[in-house]
């Protein structure tokens, strides 16, 4: 499924907060190098605005795409 399909349904389906908690489980599970990198860390940053969601749900698509292509793993099992 194309990312352009993905972010409105995640939108649509999940809360504001169970997607601000996503990202947070998401950071601490992380590998911590690859969290302090220069790619992610960007990232990271809180989000404000009217197109919050919309944009932290770019930024956990865009952690993943980091996570594969570095191939790192995080600590925990959600990666």
């Amino acid at each position: 499924m194309p990312k352009a399909d993905i972010r409105p349904t995640i939108a649509d389906f999940y809360r504001e907060d169970e997607i601000l908690a996503a990202m947070q489980i998401l950071c601490q599970n992380m590998d911590p190098t690859l969290c302090q990198s220069e790619t992610i860390q960007p990232l990271l940053k809180k989000r404000i605005g009217v197109n919050k969601v919309d944009r932290i749900i770019d930024n956990i698509m865009n952690i993943f795409d980091a996570v594969d292509v570095t191939g790192t793993r995080g600590i925990g099992s959600i990666l």
